[in-house]
Protein backbone atom coordinates (compact mmCIF):
# COMPACT_ATOMS: atom_id res chain seq x y z
CA UNK A 1 0.00 0.00 0.00
CA UNK A 2 2.81 2.76 0.78
CA UNK A 3 4.31 2.02 -2.46
CA UNK A 4 1.03 3.05 -4.58
CA UNK A 5 0.91 6.31 -2.39
CA UNK A 6 4.53 6.85 -2.95
CA UNK A 7 3.49 5.89 -7.07
CA UNK A 8 0.48 8.62 -7.03
CA UNK A 9 2.52 11.10 -5.04
CA UNK A 10 4.95 11.03 -7.48
CA UNK A 11 2.98 11.47 -10.57
CA UNK A 12 1.03 14.35 -8.88
CA UNK A 13 4.39 16.13 -8.70
CA UNK A 14 6.27 15.74 -11.79
CA UNK A 15 3.80 16.11 -14.35
CA UNK A 16 2.71 19.68 -13.43
CA UNK A 17 6.41 20.84 -13.61
CA UNK A 18 6.85 19.90 -16.94
CA UNK A 19 4.39 22.26 -18.24
CA UNK A 20 4.98 25.00 -15.69
CA UNK A 21 7.45 26.73 -17.59
CA UNK A 22 6.96 28.04 -21.14
CA UNK A 23 9.51 29.92 -23.33
CA UNK A 24 12.47 27.63 -23.21
CA UNK A 25 13.82 25.49 -26.14
CA UNK A 26 13.84 25.64 -29.84
CA UNK A 27 10.13 24.14 -30.70
CA UNK A 28 6.90 25.59 -29.90
CA UNK A 29 5.86 24.16 -26.51
CA UNK A 30 2.61 23.27 -27.97
CA UNK A 31 3.92 20.63 -29.95
CA UNK A 32 4.77 17.05 -28.96
CA UNK A 33 8.50 17.56 -30.61
CA UNK A 34 9.03 19.91 -27.97
CA UNK A 35 8.56 17.68 -25.05
CA UNK A 36 10.48 14.34 -26.35
CA UNK A 37 13.54 16.71 -27.17
CA UNK A 38 13.74 19.16 -24.76
CA UNK A 39 15.99 17.74 -21.60
CA UNK A 40 13.67 18.97 -18.60
CA UNK A 41 10.71 17.34 -20.56
CA UNK A 42 12.34 14.35 -21.65
CA UNK A 43 13.73 12.73 -18.17
CA UNK A 44 10.21 13.12 -16.24
CA UNK A 45 8.46 11.74 -19.36
CA UNK A 46 10.85 8.83 -19.17
CA UNK A 47 10.68 8.52 -15.11
CA UNK A 48 6.77 8.08 -15.23
CA UNK A 49 7.39 5.67 -18.37
CA UNK A 50 10.23 3.65 -16.50
CA UNK A 51 7.99 3.81 -13.25
CA UNK A 52 4.50 2.76 -15.02
CA UNK A 53 6.19 -0.24 -16.86
CA UNK A 54 7.47 -1.14 -13.01
CA UNK A 55 4.37 -1.29 -11.02
CA UNK A 56 2.50 -3.17 -14.05
CA UNK A 57 5.56 -5.47 -14.26
CA UNK A 58 5.11 -5.84 -10.20
CA UNK A 59 1.46 -6.06 -10.34
CA UNK A 60 2.07 -9.38 -12.67
CA UNK A 61 4.55 -10.95 -11.15
CA UNK A 62 2.18 -10.47 -7.52
CA UNK A 63 -1.11 -11.97 -9.25
CA UNK A 64 0.67 -14.83 -11.13
CA UNK A 65 2.19 -15.62 -7.36
CA UNK A 66 -1.07 -15.62 -5.91
CA UNK A 67 -2.98 -17.51 -8.72
CA UNK A 68 0.13 -20.48 -8.06
CA UNK A 69 -0.72 -20.58 -4.36
CA UNK A 70 -4.76 -20.88 -4.63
Amino acid sequence: MPSRFLAIIAFAVCVPNAFAHPGHGNTDAKEVVHYVTTFEHLLPLALMALATVTIVWVATKSINIARRHR
